[in-house]
């Protein structure tokens, strides 16, 4: 059967602008697999990946998107026009020949790039093992990124001048926060959601004195999983890179927080990154495709009805639209009447 793909035109108004999304589960396992996309840091495919963070204006086309600096390799376009291939039309196709280079950039200026066997990778998990911290670019800006020690808390909260506001915490499944956490069913069914957001979820006793600096005299914690390809295999490469079949890949949960300081936006350029954060972090793991629109990580707690109350909604949900459902008018008024009864639906209740 012959295929014809049209050229798009010129969109005028009208066209919607997808949301970015975590690394979908084929993906994954082809990042995984030495016949396919091996540890390709920038491997997704038309279900998954960047969107809104890459994109310079509609229709969705490579030359629309900041993966127009790299010319697809002839492998790449003959899987792109093969209607049989998953990857078929897909406008931000790569592969490690051809997509954008992952690179190590240590303070005293020495660089160390991405190659077939990830030594850039394993260098940063070496560094993060150390008790380090990590400037990380990753799908819509900058993340600093530690192991939960005492040390490298202080050091991140000196930084950003943040001395008991809470720190998010990513692990590699809800398997290793589980032990940490209460975890409902729907606040799992959230974590998971290929939007993967930031969840507040109620601390067990051993998650407090674990995550002690990280969440001072909190009763919740703010807990997301992996969602870009670098986030997997830095955990992959902190666990001692073991076999996919391994009974469990989940090193210690890292602390990730955006890499701004009280006020800034976040930072998405590569020479702003280095120039700013010389003074708290050991090593920069930089990338060369542009993020065109910064997006840092949504947040949400989860209603005991199961449903999702955001405190901020970015990455993985905008620029997608907001229903709205009118609600009838009760003894003459509308609900909820007061801000201060708003605030309430979105405040943890106390046990």
């Amino acid at each position: 059967m012959s295929c014809t793909i049209l050229p798009s035109e010129r969109a005028g108004h009208g066209a919607q602008v997808g949301a970015d999304t975590a690394v979908c589960a084929i993906c994954l396992d082809e990042l995984f697999d030495p016949r396919s996309r091996f540890l390709h840091p920038f491997i997704h495919c038309p279900a998954c990946g960047p969107r809104l963070s890459i994109q310079r204006e509609v229709p969705f086309d490579r030359r629309t998107t900041s993966l127009a600096a790299f010319a697809e390799c002839e492998a790449c376009v003959v899987e792109g026009a093969d209607p049989g291939e998953r990857r078929f039309h897909d406008q931000t196709n790569s592969c490690p020949r051809c997509g954008p280079r992952l690179s190590l950039r240590r303070p005293n200026g020495a660089l160390l790039a991405h190659d077939v066997d990830g030594g850039a990778l394993a260098a940063a998990a070496a560094i993060l093992a150390d008790g380090g911290v990590l400037a990380v670019k990753g799908v819509g800006g900058f993340h600093l990124v530690a192991v939960a020690t005492a040390d490298a808390i202080a050091r991140l909260r000196a930084w950003k001048a943040r001395p008991r506001k809470p720190l998010a915490v990513m692990a590699h499944d809800v398997v290793a926060i589980a032990p940490y956490v209460e975890l409902s069913s729907a606040e799992q069914h959230h974590l998971e959601d290929p939007a993967r957001p930031i969840v507040l979820v109620r601390l067990r006793d051993e998650g407090r004195a674990l995550f002690a600096g990280a969440a001072p005299g909190q009763a919740f914690l703010g807990v997301m999983l992996p969602y870009a390809p670098v986030h997997h295999l830095l955990f992959w490469h902190l666990a001692g890179r073991p076999s996919r079949d391994a009974s469990s890949l989940a090193p210690a949960p890292w602390i990730v927080t955006s890499a701004n300081r009280r006020g800034e936006p976040l930072i998405v350029d590569n020479d702003a990154a280095i120039a700013g954060l010389t003074d708290v972090v050991d090593a920069w793991l930089l990338h060369d495709r542009a993020i065109v629109t910064r997006a840092d990580d949504s947040v949400l707690r989860v209603r005991d009805d199961g449903t999702a109350c955001f405190l901020r909604r970015s990455r993985g949900f905008s620029p997608v639209p907001i229903s709205f459902v009118a609600r009838k008018r009760c003894a003459g008024r509308a609900w909820p009447r007061r801000r201060r009864e708003s605030r309430r639906l979105c405040r943890p209740r106390r046990r």
